[in-house]
């Protein structure tokens, strides 16, 4: 069985896969994106990939028992909780909690997947904020959202967070270059907001063009692990903006050149352009490449979500950004 997250975001789930190869799947993820783009289909990959009796390199089969009943939604450890009505209520979360108390049926591993997380009450949101605090071995949250803004503050500081582009990418960037964008412009931005408005609004922003102007020099300092990546924090990116908004604009920015450096770093020579997401930018990913490998730039991605959390909880701005370059360098957590 071939799985739909395979065809809609193959670098996410590229990426996801080496993570769960690895054994370094994180407690919990905040899956955001609008519907069709992928979350749920990424839920239910890596619960495949979890459980999976035939996996290959982290790559669940989507055949054997256990991929069936888990894409049946038969599979008791694998539980998922989706709004009662209007809401997903306390009791919802409550009875998560009973599951908890008892080991996996099938295995030493449970998997809970909230669809239309933004829907948690106030009560579940902190009910459930309790499981994310104190994290049970062999137990993974998926939290799915179409509103990472309606989802509290508290709840997305204890999950990595995860956005899935939308898909109608191509579209997209022929609607923009139509209102005028050139098309690299029409590639950065579709990335960003599918919305013409708001990309004209980014783009008149003078704030968001100086932080795009810099971000392919931070990163090249960055995997050179030039001493600079490090000071441009204090010297140029609090200078252009202290704002928390503005800077976590910033790192989704930085993500979209990250996830095109993890595929040509994958890739290598078998790479092709219209598989990455800014392929005017390849011959200075070479470059940048040059000095870096594809785990180092996983890394980074890693890190990178982890100061997205730290803003999104009000961690101070300079020290979420100086901890993605901190965290970027060393093999163990900073």
């Amino acid at each position: 069985m071939s799985f739909a997250i395979t065809e809609k975001q193959p670098r996410l789930t590229q990426l996801m896969t080496q993570v769960v190869c690895a054994n370094r799947l994180g407690h919990a993820y905040l899956l955001a994106g609008q519907a069709g783009a992928g979350p749920a289909d990424m839920a239910l990959y890596l619960s495949c990939a979890l459980f999976c009796q035939q996996a290959q390199s982290g790559q669940p089969c989507g055949h054997c028992q256990h991929c069936q009943r888990i894409i049946k939604e038969e599979f008791p450890d694998v539980t998922r909780i989706r709004p009662d009505g209007q809401s997903i209520k306390i009791d919802q979360v409550r009875a998560v909690k009973q599951d908890l108390a008892m080991s996996g049926l099938e295995g030493s591993q449970q998997v809970f997947i909230f669809y239309e997380a933004e829907k948690l009450t106030s009560g579940a949101a902190n009910a459930l904020l309790k499981f994310l605090e104190e994290p049970h071995n062999g137990v993974y949250f998926f939290l799915l959202t179409k509103q990472t803004d309606q989802v509290l503050a508290t709840i997305q500081s204890r999950c990595q967070l995860v956005y899935f582009p939308s898909l109608a990418g191509n579209q997209a960037i022929t609607h923009f270059k139509d209102q005028g964008l050139n098309d690299s412009t029409a590639r950065l931005m579709v990335n960003l907001t599918k919305d013409i408005t708001s990309a004209q609004e980014l783009l008149a922003d003078e704030v968001f063009t100086k932080q795009v102007d810099l971000i392919l020099a931070w990163l090249a300092r960055l995997f050179s692990q030039d001493a600079r990546a490090f000071t441009m924090v204090a010297s140029d990116w609090m200078k252009i903006s202290k704002d928390r908004p503005a800077n976590m604009r910033l790192l989704q920015t930085v993500l979209v050149y990250l996830y095109d450096l993890f595929y040509l770093a994958c890739q290598g020579e078998a790479s092709q352009d219209e598989q990455i997401y800014l392929p005017h930018n390849k011959v200075t990913y070479a470059k940048i490449l040059a000095h870096t490998n594809k785990e180092a730039v996983n890394q980074a991605i890693e890190a990178l979500h982890q100061a997205v959390m730290m803003l999104a909880a009000n961690v101070p701005v300079q020290a979420s950004l100086e901890y993605f370059v901190l965290a970027t360098w060393l093999k163990d957590d900073v």
